[in-house]
């Protein structure tokens, strides 16, 4: 692939299933095939496509770029049926494309250093001229709105390209600082295979290991090489499943047609597991891999480290208090760095603090699962380095077994008292609620209660809120929009990764009655509290909260002097953006629809007003008050009597109820009208067409005032980025 621009990747669409599915069938492999992987172990990424609920959690439909020659990249040309994932060029014409094709990315990564993957497909036929390809690449893997420059080189394996139908062809490149003028293409191979790839199912397989790339076709070798950059054999990347334009015009008359894959499968290399639990790490002179201030260092006195296995035969290593173990790339650094919350589960950021944890001797080497570079001693200081001959091999010693519930023994949780009484019938809420509630006395003894409430709290896996744990307290004021609810999943995600109690206290009703809210907020431990202000009532609730209380802001925008840290989003910047977009496409009567109730400013509707009045395009007066799907189906008649070609719409729901009452009154979108949303709420996917949308990230905006509160980041201000999503529903008008 050669396309340079790109956009994040954030999400999940759901997969369409044509009919059910059924398991897929293993292909036949050779009795002669150059790769045994008896002893490998087969992990838990990929796919084999038979559950397409499952293939929406692995992979996002669309790529980082829009389209590919001539063909416009549509989430509607991706389907998985029949225990399979099928890819669909079509010739349709969408905005100045005649054609529009499937493609999807995975969500999970491929460890370098030690794995062998294998896609079993069926190309496109040849006949209609679309190329499909497998490859390993990543629009963004480091966690961050976009590719590091400098930081990583961006490393892209063509696993097959059907530039020839009986060929399999590879090639190298790699893409340092993501510019066409950095690019380095370093190598390829065209191996034939003696047959139409196009006709059946043939397995394609990349092996990186030992500092080379083994290709596979059918399980055959096709090339080895020892690549001119080794990130290509050792950094951790994403599979990438596409159809390409890089042949030409396709022929109309063959397509539909689809390039099918039966399955993504992923082995790990041999190598020893190591049992969870807590180790001490201790280097060749003696001393322990330890935290000195807060940094990772070489000293004499021991450090535990808990080792916790995934489902990649990766490991994430934490101190019993919760500061675990990473990589730094920032600014093209590579560190070893250690803090508190850092991610380690299944998410983008999660590989910059994952290990490979390989056998050297009797010890083992401790390789970044991002980079996959290992980390060196350089004049007694830790370096993740690129010279594997100076890795430093560890001594691991067990310290104590990590405590792991029986099959039968339920995780532990907190529980409310009123989960309890039900299993045990004549038990009070208040007696339950006392016993629940009671503190250990001085002696380290729980002082009496109801031996019923302590047996059903024990059956039922109850354990009492940890003291130590910190909490932190939400203030909303809605919890149904778009905004609200995805901000609030941000606030929980954060208080996850970091270990957090959280509490959710819904401002509504009566003044007296918010009032009443905020106070039983306040009267409990308050370690971080997150105010969402999206509307009046939060605004107004400001001023009224102590000045000591660690208070952080969630949306809204920064005005100088606050005394509050805040995470944002410039919307009104998204407006703009979403404006310029339609008026760069010849539209000139553009209209705005959703004017926020209660009189709250809409920052969205001073940026549509900022452009046309800059464009000196026609002042018309903004449609309808209220952010509902209903005001937007409501409002159509007014869109149509106005003549506009094109609505900016101030959130995705009025988009979506907008787009259904056109298509009530006969107009089509986007040949008669193009619509344009904002949010980019996961239903703005799955619409026909697809909507065009401006994405507000609020759950990073949630995640990043969770952190603000809490003291995890010292930040005044963090600006959250938008991103223009384009897909179907606008175009240049028909009639000008």
């Amino acid at each position: 692939m050669t396309q340079i621009t790109r956009r994040s990747v954030l999400g999940a669409a759901v997969f369409t299933a044509v009919v059910p599915v059924v398991a897929s069938h293993d292909r036949a492999v050779a009795a002669d095939a150059d790769i045994d992987l008896a002893g490998w172990t087969l992990l838990g990424v990929g796919d084999e496509f038979t559950d397409p609920a499952h293939s929406s959690a692995q992979w996002h439909r669309g790529l980082w770029y829009p389209h590919s020659g001539s063909g416009l990249f549509q989430d509607a040309n991706v389907s998985v049926s029949d225990g399979q994932l099928h890819l669909t060029a079509r010739a349709d014409r969408y905005d100045s494309f005649s054609y529009t094709f499937g493609a999807v990315e995975s969500f999970f990564d491929l460890p370098g250093l030690c794995t062998y993957v294998e896609v079993c497909a069926k190309a496109l036929p040849s006949a209609a001229r679309v190329l499909s390809a497998i490859w390993i690449q990543s629009s963004n893997l480091n966690g961050g709105p976009s590719l590091l420059t400098g930081a990583e080189p961006n490393p892209e394996l063509d696993i097959e390209e059907t530039f020839d139908h009986t060929k399999m062809n590879i090639a190298t490149h790699v893409w340092p600082g993501n510019t066409e003028a950095t690019h380095q293409s370093l190598g390829g191979h065209a191996y034939p295979v003696g047959v139409d790839i196009s006709q059946g199912y043939h397995t394609y397989g990349v092996e990186r290991r030992d500092g080379r790339l083994r290709f596979y076709f059918d399980r055959h070798l096709a090339w080895e090489t020892k690549p001119g950059d080794p990130a290509l054999w050792r950094m951790s990347r994403h599979m990438v499943l596409s159809l390409e334009g890089h042949l030409g015009t396709p022929v109309a008359s063959q397509l539909p047609a689809s390039f099918d894959v039966d399955y993504v499968r992923v082995w790990y290399a041999p190598n020893p597991a190591l049992e969870p639990g807590d180790y001490r790490l201790t280097s060749a002179d003696g001393r322990f891999l330890a935290l000195h201030d807060g940094v990772p260092a070489l000293l004499a006195q021991p450090q535990t480290w808990r080792v916790v296995p995934h489902d990649d035969c990766t490991y994430s290593l934490s101190t019993p208090d919760g500061v675990v173990l990473g990589v730094d790339i920032e600014a093209g650094r590579h560190e070893v760095v250690a803090g508190a919350g850092r991610r380690t589960t299944f998410d983008a950021a999660g590989s910059l603090n994952r290990w490979h944890l390989l056998a050297d001797g009797d010890g083992r080497t401790l390789h970044s699962k991002f980079t996959g570079m290992p980390v060196v001693l350089v004049d007694g200081q830790l370096v993740e380095g690129s010279n594997s001959a100076i890795a430093a091999v560890w001594t691991l010693t067990a310290a104590a077994p990590l405590p792991t519930p029986g099959p039968s023994t339920p995780a532990p949780s907190t529980l409310a008292a009123s989960s309890v009484i039900p299993s045990r019938p004549g038990v009070s809420l208040a007696t339950a609620s006392r016993a629940l509630a009671s503190q250990y006395g001085t002696e380290g003894t729980l002082p009496q209660a109801t031996e019923e409430i302590l047996t059903a709290a024990a059956e039922l896996g109850y354990r009492r809120a940890d003291p130590d744990v910190a909490r932190l307290h939400v203030l909303v004021s809605d919890i149904g929009r778009t905004g609200y609810w995805a901000t609030l999943s941000g606030v929980l995600t954060a208080a996850l990764d970091l270990d957090v109690e959280t509490s959710l206290h819904v401002l509504a009703g009566s003044p007296v009655r918010c009032r009443s809210t905020v106070q039983c907020a306040l009267d409990a431990r308050a370690d971080g509290v997150v105010v969402l202000e999206f509307d009046s009532p939060s605004v107004a609730l400001l001023p009224r909260l102590p000045v000591d209380l660690p208070v952080a802001i969630a949306g809204g925008r920064p005005e100088g002097g606050e005394p509050w840290p805040r995470a944002w989003i410039d919307d009104r910047a998204g407006a703009l953006i979403a404006t310029e977009y339609l008026a760069d496409l010849g539209h000139r009567r553009i209209a705005y629809v959703g004017v926020p109730p209660a009189g709250h400013p809409d920052p969205r509707c001073a940026g549509w007003r900022e452009v046309m009045a800059a464009r000196g395009l026609p002042s018309l007066e903004p449609l309808a008050t209220g952010w509902s799907v209903e005001t937007g189906m409501h409002v159509a008649r007014a869109v149509r009597a106005h003549r506009v070609t094109a609505v900016l719409c101030g959130n995705d729901d009025v988009a979506l109820g907008l787009m259904t009452g056109l298509d009530k009154l006969g107009l089509r979108v986007p040949e008669d009208i193009s619509v344009v949303g904002m949010d980019d709420h996961p239903h703005s996917v799955a619409t026909r067409p697809a909507l065009t949308t401006v994405r507000l990230d609020f759950a990073a905006v949630g995640e990043a005032a969770a952190r603000l509160a809490l003291g995890v980041d010292d930040s005044r201000v963090v600006q959250i980025p938008t991103a223009l999503i384009m897909r179907a529903s606008a175009c240049p008008p028909v009639d000008t």
